[in-house]
């Protein structure tokens, strides 16, 4: 047994009830504290359910609900019964448009040609052949400009301002020796010919004594036409034509259209390919029908019937009633300008004003300058395409608004 002084004892008992009393009292004070966090966390709860809903007002001529979906809508509609919805056109597909009231390319008369040049893309970029195709029979000439310009014929001249232009005298040499062998070849004459309004296809023209431009002499019984439209599909057999005879050739071949000697027999070679394979669209090789005068009759009698169903067709559908000033939606084909691999918002995402009718195409004024190409100053406010890439918008959502969603199959 341990003997302890009994002042000892007692200081000890006084240090461990003291030791008890603070434990207890910190055990207190943590509670309380807990206690406290508890009771604000519950008060920042109450403040969060109590905070009342927010609603913008609307104002007299505030926003329409702007979104098309029904379902959306309808939902909207259930919690919100006085809101008025916005009454716009809704957007179509363009395949079945094309498909319906799209004109057969093809010519009325023999003897009716597109012509358009070749770029050489290896760098130089400069023209390196001039193709021309028969509109229906589809037979083609490439002739290497090269070759015409080893013989002394001029690409460019220098005018009095100091700008380079491009000569014409080259392209109506080459354009000459086309009449001439397709003359002496097949006994044929050139009675129309298609091109887009480039420079180098001027030359049909020369000034008279009033300084106005005339046609010569000698292309006094052919026909021009030009169109230098960058949303219509003029010039499409010859576009078509550069686009096969590029994709035969397989890839990296980019330097066989250089315009040397050694490309130009390929390239011969491959248009003589062409010219003798069979063609869905004429159901025979563009060689038979060239040289038969009455199987190219027979193929232009059936495009006229065809044709003349597609014009019944636009008729019915009301695209011939469009009058000048009505309100348009557009529809642009941007594959030839610098924005061809934009991502448009819709189909018809610009508005205008129809202005008149021009070859079977509209006229359309923009309501904001379209830019044509990424690069450079080049902005288009007045536009032709084809007819059926107009919805009128002022016929929609009146007496017409049945016949125009037939017209547009607009579900």
């Amino acid at each position: 047994m341990i003997d302890i002084p009994g002042g000892t004892w007692l200081a000890v008992a006084e240090s461990e009830t003291q030791r008890q009393r603070q434990r207890q009292e910190a055990q207190r004070q943590h509670h309380h504290e807990e206690e406290e966090d508890d009771e604000e966390e519950h008060h920042e709860e109450e403040e969060q359910r109590n905070i009342p809903s927010v609603e913008p007002i609307r104002a007299m001529n505030s926003l329409d609900y702007p979104f098309k979906s029904k379902i959306k809508q309808s939902k909207y509609k259930a919690a919100h019964p006085n809101t008025s919805f916005v009454d716009r056109i809704p957007d179509k597909k363009i395949k079945p448009l094309k498909s319906k009231y799209m004109r057969p390319n093809f010519a009325p008369q023999p003897g009716s040609w597109e012509m358009d040049y070749i770029v050489d893309r290896t760098g130089s970029g400069h023209q390196s052949y001039l193709v021309l195709i028969n509109i229906n029979t589809r037979y083609c000439y490439l002739f290497n400009r090269t070759k015409f310009r080893e013989r002394g014929h001029r690409d460019y001249s220098k005018s009095r301002k100091g700008r380079w232009v491009v000569d014409k005298t080259i392209t109506e040499v080459i354009f000459d020796t086309f009449i001439d062998e397709e003359h002496n070849r097949f006994g044929h004459s050139v009675n129309a010919i298609k091109s887009d309004d480039d420079v180098s296809f001027k030359f049909f023209t020369t000034k008279n004594d009033r300084n106005k431009d005339v046609m010569k002499p000698k292309y006094k019984r052919i026909t021009v036409f030009k169109q230098n439209s960058m949303f219509t599909y003029h010039n499409k057999q010859v576009d078509a034509l550069i686009r096969t005879l590029r994709n035969a050739l397989g890839p990296n071949t980019d330097y066989l259209w250089d315009g040397s000697d050694k490309s130009d027999k390929i390239i011969q070679e491959l248009v003589y390919y062409y010219n003798n394979t069979w063609h869905s669209a004429i159901n025979m090789t563009p060689t038979e029908m060239h040289t038969d005068v009455d199987a190219e009759w027979s193929y232009i009698r059936k495009m006229t019937e065809l044709l003349n169903n597609v014009k019944y067709a636009q008729m019915n559908a009301g695209l011939d009633r469009l009058y000048e000033g009505q309100r348009v939606m557009v529809h642009l084909e941007q594959g030839k300008t610098g924005l061809k691999y934009h991502q448009n918002r819709r189909m018809f995402e610009h508005e205008g004003t129809f202005v008149k009718y021009n070859n079977g195409n509209a006229v359309v004024k923009l309501d904001k300058t379209f830019l044509a190409r990424l690069t450079g100053n080049n902005r288009i406010n007045t536009i032709e395409i084809p007819l059926f890439f107009c919805i009128p918008m002022d016929d929609f959502g009146t007496n017409n608004k049945k016949r125009i969603k037939s017209t547009f199959n607009i579900a």
